[in-house]
């Protein structure tokens, strides 16, 4: 029996004593081999964390594993960044981030903080270790942050109004002051106080007569307490922020502000023209006085300390002048500017070479006159402003005027068409009429005449009506009007050659008559047909042979049969007589004589 049980008991301690050997052995998978680990703190920027930053800035840290060995294998695994809020990496840390190495042993950087506030700051990296390397903690890496900076400005503003100090607050006036403080960076509203302290100077020197402690809401000062009701006198507020755990302490520049006695202007609300003078005075409150222009709608200007007011050169405004005491009162008075110079008739529209006289209201006198743009090769009276267009039509002239006190007032003169002629260059048979009609201009007073009369032709002067003369060739009409513009058209003047039958041209050679079907007259000759003004004039002999004939305008048969000789001369007395009747029936017919085209006889 007692062995059976000392046999269970040697069974139960082998088991113990291998378990033991599994556990307490170390791991066959450990790593021997070492390495260290170095790592850098960096900023926002990806620079290394230096002296600088101020609260607000963010941070992440580097790691960089560096093995042992000639020939070190590549390290794997993970590596733990820490983040502690104090700079020794004491305690537990405020953030842990875990990267896995990058296959050639790189270690990735940790992500960035938050906006850090001020204060220290500590990052430690832990290497986790492989089958190659066994576990590694870099140094600890201490770092601070230091207090943002702040500014704080400060503004008065008048307690009855709301609205800023004007400085013409007079005794019994209250104030309080409102300080803004800047430099919050995202993530870190300011907190703590702003301290307002009321002075009676102007400099903040001194004791202050009053103080106020406002404490920052959202990182926004409240405004301080109003004062009580303030004699005249110079005062001034001081502001000054505490700062707190982020951000430093700050002071406002010193804001001076006065209370003035009742103090008076004159003259009161006077007017003036541009450029003109106003001698302003001042009475009451605190001598000496300042004044000055708060509105200037002229562009005006005003002694500092005399007063003396001369008005811009823009009129139809306002301007504002103000005088200031020494004790900071003010009083004003508003300056109406009258309208300024113009120039009367205004845009006006006018023929070349017409003339207008131009005058001028407003302004200073004297007046000069001159053409700010001369498209028309017009002229004007330096002195008069009387004007005269040029000749050159459809164009714009600028008229400009500049008074005494050198303001100028300009107006366009819009200058009308020229003469033109219609019909425009028109081509006409010899011994053609045309009524020619003339336009633009003045419109009135047009006079006719031929520029030149290749042709013969006439015209009269004063209706217009052209004659074309006896030769073929270039007539050049013209036409003015009563201003001197002129205006010109050619006139073509021809002997147009008559259509045959089958659309030849009648005459040439010896085959110059045709039949009336369209054949070659018989026998020959050297003659040619031409029309003229609806006429057939022949050139030359009568065509031999062949009955046909000729036929002028007027329907008169010439020329049948065979000439020569005295037969031939009568037939061209014969032929001239009928052409001569038939253009003068034509002309006081006035009715298609141009286009009228002789017919070959039968």
């Amino acid at each position: 029996m007692s062995t059976g049980r000392w046999g269970w008991r040697g069974i139960v301690a082998a088991v113990v004593a291998v378990v033991a050997t599994f556990w307490l052995e170390p791991s066959a998978s450990a790593g021997t081999g070492t390495l260290t680990v170095a790592t850098v703190v960096m900023d926002g920027t990806a620079a290394a964390w230096g002296t600088t930053e101020v609260a607000g800035a963010v941070a992440y840290d580097t790691a960089t594993l560096t093995p042992t060995g000639a020939t070190p294998p590549t390290p794997t695994g993970t590596l733990t960044y820490s983040l502690f809020t104090n700079g020794t990496c004491n305690g537990t840390a405020s953030k842990t981030e875990t990267v896995t190495l990058k296959a050639d042993g790189t270690v990735p950087a940790g992500s960035s903080t938050t906006a850090l506030a001020a204060g220290s700051y500590s990052y430690s990296a832990a290497y986790a270790g492989d089958t190659s390397y066994a576990a590694a903690t870099g140094p600890c890496e201490p770092f601070t942050v230091g207090k943002a900076p702040t500014s704080v400005t400060s503004a008065v503003d008048d307690a009855a109004t709301s609205g800023a100090w004007s400085g013409g607050e007079l005794a019994g006036a209250k104030a309080y002051d409102v300080a803004t403080v800047a430099g919050g960076v995202a993530g870190l509203t300011a907190t703590g106080s702003v301290t307002y302290s009321l002075f009676k100077n102007a400099t903040c020197s001194g004791t202050a007569s009053t103080t106020d402690t406002e404490t920052l809401a959202g990182g926004v000062a409240p405004k301080s307490t109003a004062t009580a009701a303030l004699g005249a006198g110079s005062y001034s507020f001081g502001a000054t922020y505490s700062g707190d755990a982020s951000y430093a302490t700050s002071t406002a520049p010193c804001a001076p502000f006065s209370v003035g006695a009742t103090l008076a202007l004159s003259p009161q609300s006077p007017s003036t023209p541009p450029s003109g003078s106003i001698a302003f005075s001042a009475s009451g409150g605190t001598p000496p006085y300042t004044f000055s222009l708060s509105t200037n709608g002229s562009g005006g200007t005003i002694g500092a300390s005399t007063g003396a007011y001369t008005a811009g050169t823009a009129g139809g405004t306002s301007d504002t002048v103000l005088v200031k005491d020494s004790a900071g009162a003010t009083a004003s008075t508003t300056v109406t500017v009258t309208a300024g110079l113009a120039v009367v008739p205004a845009n006006p529209s006018v023929w070349p070479r017409d003339s207008v006289a131009f005058q001028a209201e407003g302004g200073v006198s004297p007046y000069t006159w001159a053409l700010a743009t001369n498209a028309s090769g017009g002229s004007i009276s330096a002195t008069t402003g009387e004007y005269t267009a040029g000749a050159t039509a459809g164009v714009t002239d600028v008229v400009k005027v500049t008074d005494g006190a050198g303001s100028t007032a300009t107006t366009n003169v819009k200058v009308g068409a020229g003469v033109t002629i219609t019909p425009a260059s028109p081509t006409v048979s010899v011994g053609t009429s045309i009524d020619f009609l003339a336009q633009g201009g003045n419109g009135i007073g047009f006079t006719w005449a031929m520029v030149s009369s290749g042709s013969g032709g006439t015209i009269h002067a004063s209706t217009g009506s052209y004659t074309a003369g006896g030769t073929p060739g270039t007539d050049v009409v013209g036409v003015t009007d009563s201003l001197g513009n002129a205006g010109s058209t050619t006139v073509t003047v021809t002997l147009a050659a008559k259509p045959g039958a089958d659309g030849g041209v009648d005459g040439g050679g010896s085959d110059a008559g045709r039949r009336p079907d369209g054949g070659a007259a018989d026998g020959g000759g050297d003659g040619s047909a031409l029309a003229v003004d609806g006429g057939l004039l022949l050139d030359g002999a009568l065509p031999d042979g062949g009955p046909g004939g000729f036929v002028n305008g007027s329907g008169c048969s010439v020329g049948a049969g065979r000439a020569s000789g005295a037969g031939s001369r009568l037939a061209w007395g014969v032929l001239g007589l009928a052409l001569l009747v038939a253009r003068r029936r034509r002309r006081s017919s006035r009715k298609g004589a141009a286009g009228r085209s002789m017919a070959r006889g039968t």
